[in-house]
């Protein structure tokens, strides 16, 4: 929880003027949805150099402070729209895709509540932060009893309250970057390493599978869904480490990253023959040992030929593995290969 004592005053920018208590008028602000930041009175945000990586809806009917809140989020990468109106807000909530909402609660009034409860109805994935004052600890409980994600306690400083919001998305990323030791190999070099060592076994097999896929044809799209269920279990796992494969009482590790591939996978014998259904399923773990598939199926201990496009380079990789396991998570199937 944010307690930061700082005053709202010090996150101004200079040059930025308020004339009549409404947000700066400047130039359009480009979001990754395709809006602007526009709040109520039809004011345009202020540009930034790159594309945000976040959007963000800030409530707040204190046009200078919404302005502000708006400001130091857009330093950190975030889009911003803003409103202090009490309807317009929640038909943003519930209209407008967004991953972050802000809502000033500090007068703890029914309206800004109403608002609230918009922004935690929202969609799953969008996170919700609630500002309010301190010394209302009931307040405080009912707002986390709502779902709220985080709550920042006034005054604040904005520069902090960003990154404090910037965390809720980017937190496992950075544990990843600041657990990885100094000259390690990034988690790009590694995947373009494993990537070459398949490549050069799949040039290796002379398109020995070639008739086998072609003689599946194309097995389908992924399933709607798929990737924000990898995302949302897997997102622990998103830095390079170490991928463990499950043989007949065996066990070897081996430095893997992790990717988000879609592969096609046929059945196959110990010659190399169509032995069955081909599937799509998505790489999640990949390592030159084996990798961690997603699939909405359960998969038989059998022997797969795999193809898919590398990530590092535009070229389609092709080679024999095992199946080693096969476990249920959720509604999907997580399985494990062992390449041959």
């Amino acid at each position: 929880m944010l307690d930061i004592k700082c005053g709202w005053v010090d996150a101004v920018s200079p040059g930025r003027c308020f004339s009549d208590g409404s947000s700066p008028k400047n130039p359009p602000l480009p979001l990754r949805s395709g809006l602007r930041f526009l709040d109520s009175a039809g004011a345009a945000g202020n540009s930034m150099e790159a594309i945000a990586t976040y959007s963000a809806l800030v409530y707040d009917d204190d046009p200078r402070r919404r302005a502000v809140t708006c400001e130091a989020l857009e330093r950190v990468g975030f889009s911003c729209r803003g409103s202090g109106r009490t309807a317009e807000a929640k038909k943003l909530m519930h209209g407008v895709d967004h991953d972050l909402a802000v809502v000033d609660v500090r007068a703890a009034e029914r309206r800004q509540l109403a608002v609230l409860a918009a922004a935690v109805a929202r969609a799953p994935g969008a996170k919700t932060v609630a500002i309010t004052n301190a010394g209302n600890p009931d307040l405080m409980r009912k707002l986390f009893a709502y779902g709220v994600d985080e709550v920042a306690i006034a005054p604040i400083d904005m520069s902090g309250f960003a990154m404090k919001a910037l965390s809720l998305f980017e937190i496992d990323r950075w544990r990843a970057e600041l657990s990885t030791p100094l000259g390690a190999e990034s988690p790009q070099d590694l995947l373009r390493r494993i990537e070459k060592t398949l490549l050069s076994r799949s040039d290796e097999l002379g398109g020995c599978y070639d008739a086998v896929f072609d003689q599946e044809g194309d097995a389908g799209e992924p399933p709607l869904g798929i990737y924000e269920f990898i995302e949302s279990y897997n997102s622990p796992r998103s830095a390079s480490g170490s991928l463990w494969l499950r043989t007949t009482g065996e066990q070897r590790e081996f430095a893997r990253v992790t990717t988000r591939t879609s592969t096609e996978n046929v059945p196959v014998t110990k010659h190399g023959e169509c032995a069955g259904e081909g599937f799509r399923a998505i790489l999640c773990d990949i390592s030159e040992a084996g990798a961690l598939m997603i699939h909405t199926r359960a998969v038989p201990l059998t022997n797969l030929a795999m193809r898919w496009y590398c990530v590092t380079k535009n070229l389609r990789v092709t080679v024999p593995a095992h199946v080693v396991r096969c476990e249920s998570i959720g509604r999907f199937y997580e399985v494990g290969v062992r390449f041959d």
